[in-house]
């Protein structure tokens, strides 16, 4: 065997023999291609006498298409549906049957499931159904009212229903043992209006006379219905309304919070006028009574004087107002002005009828001025003939008399009579107009002139036959 140095050394001999020689000086010398790197044929000048051949421009090899891929198809087996009205049918019976040997530890529970299948089931056949079941374990109960209102709900929401003769006679039957002084409005509930009115107009029309239900039993339930309502239909049209009559309903229960925090969202929230200004005098009174809070109700009826001047609430709340100035405040003066701003604003109405008659109240007796107590009075006789007149003038005879001006006062009732002559307090003007010349004046002479004037004016009435013995014994 021979070393491997000595192979290695002898391959590179061979390899050097067969590459070609080259002369430098006329002396051949041996290049080994290892030791120089060899250069591409086409490599210096280019060699006129030869053409290089272009190159070959590659063919694109056809492709071939992929064979399809065929997925096997699983044939599935449709679900079997079940339907919602199978579903309720079958809830519904298990309820039934649940309550037939229920005891009342889970009757509760039972009211709660039944109102929860009559969520989902309210469009199915047997949602009436339902609503009849839930009364029934109302009565189980023994909770009247709860019962009584169950009823009315079945018949507003469902007024075709073949159970409404049943709720009916529910509602008889209760009413006769528990509730027979309000017997005949909650028969008259039963009887409102149903019919061309869709479901949440006619649970709003329920809750409407619900309302003005004044029995205090029912209170709480009513307000838990109301809300139920305004959950379950939060875009109803007239809802401000209903707040508004919920409010009233809070205030007749005497729970004034809650009904000022309803009207102030109608402030707050709603778009007709005419319900914010009575919302707005609402608060007022409140605030003025329940609350005993007379600054905010000061507060209140000058937010209505100001903010809806057109509508009669506020032409009563200058009253309103100048009373809680007058008596709550004790600022009198400032209460004249308010009322002087109502008779300026609105002549000729009750409004500023009022606001004359009581600001000569204020005038004569709080601030202790009678001439300006006799000129408003006087300015009330002027603006209101009639029957308010006749009022105004006595009352101005009635001043002067506290004051012991008894000229003046038999002054004021003669104007009276001479303006009034067909009026009822007439004959008794003069009658009194006369005895004051005669016992208090001691004028004989206008005493006769007024005896006589009573005599042949009202020959009929009582007074006159007094006058006339009276001039008898003055002749």
């Amino acid at each position: 065997m021979f070393p491997v140095s000595w192979i290695l050394l002898s391959s590179l001999v061979s390899i050097g023999a067969a590459q070609p020689r080259e002369t430098r000086n006329g002396r051949e010398m041996e290049m080994p291609s290892f030791g120089r790197p060899t250069l591409p044929p086409d490599f210096g000048p280019a060699n006129p006498s030869r053409k290089r051949s272009p190159a070959p421009v590659p063919v694109p090899r056809p492709v071939k298409s992929p064979e399809p891929t065929v997925i096997p198809v699983t044939r599935l087996t449709p679900p079997v549906i079940v339907s919602a009205q199978s579903h309720v049918v079958d809830e519904f019976l298990f309820l039934r049957s649940a309550f037939s040997k229920a005891d009342s530890a889970i009757l509760e529970s039972l009211f709660a499931q039944a109102a929860a299948l009559l969520e989902v089931a309210r469009q199915s056949e047997r949602a009436d159904e339902i609503q009849l079941f839930m009364i029934e374990i109302r009565r189980k109960q023994k909770r009247p009212v709860d019962a009584v209102i169950e009823a009315l709900k079945l018949l507003y929401e469902y007024p075709g229903s073949k159970w409404a003769f049943n709720a009916k006679r529910i509602i008889q039957e209760i009413t006769a043992k528990r509730f027979k002084r309000s017997r005949e409005k909650i028969t008259a509930i039963t009887e409102g209006p149903r019919i061309g009115m869709s479901r949440p107009q006619r649970l709003g029309a329920m809750l409407q006379n619900l309302a003005s239900f004044s029995d205090p039993n029912f209170y709480s339930m009513i307000t838990a219905e109301f809300r139920d309502f305004f959950k379950r239909y939060p875009g109803y049209t007239d809802r401000d309304s209903l707040s508004f009559l919920l409010a009233g309903l809070h205030t007749r229960n005497g729970s004034p919070r809650p009904a000022v925090f309803l009207y102030e969202r109608i402030l707050a929230l709603s778009e007709k006028k005419d319900l914010k200004a009575s919302a707005q005098n609402a608060v007022g009174d409140l605030y003025a009574g329940a609350l005993d809070d007379p600054e905010r109700a000061v507060g209140a009826y000058q937010a209505l004087a100001d903010g809806f001047p057109e509508f009669e609430e506020a032409q009563v709340a200058y009253g309103k107002w100048a009373r809680l100035l007058d008596k709550e405040l004790k600022q009198p003066m400032l209460a004249v002005e308010i009322l002087e701003k109502a008779v300026q604003l609105y002549p000729e109405t009750d409004a500023a009828h009022n606001a004359l008659s009581e600001s000569g109240r204020i005038l004569a007796f709080r601030l202790k001025n009678r001439e300006l107590a006799v000129l408003t009075l006087e300015r009330l006789a002027e603006m209101f003939p009639g029957p308010r007149a006749v009022a105004g003038l006595r009352r101005i005879a009635n001043l002067h008399a506290r004051a012991r001006d008894y000229a003046k006062q038999a002054r004021t009732l003669v104007r009276l009579r001479r303006r009034y002559p067909g009026d009822a307090y007439s004959a008794e003007a003069l009658w009194t107009a006369a005895r004051l010349y005669d016992k208090k004046l001691r004028d004989e002479t206008a005493a006769r002139r007024v005896y006589q004037d009573l005599v042949e004016s009202y020959p009929e009435n009582h007074f006159s036959k007094k006058a006339r013995r009276r001039l008898e014994s003055l002749e």
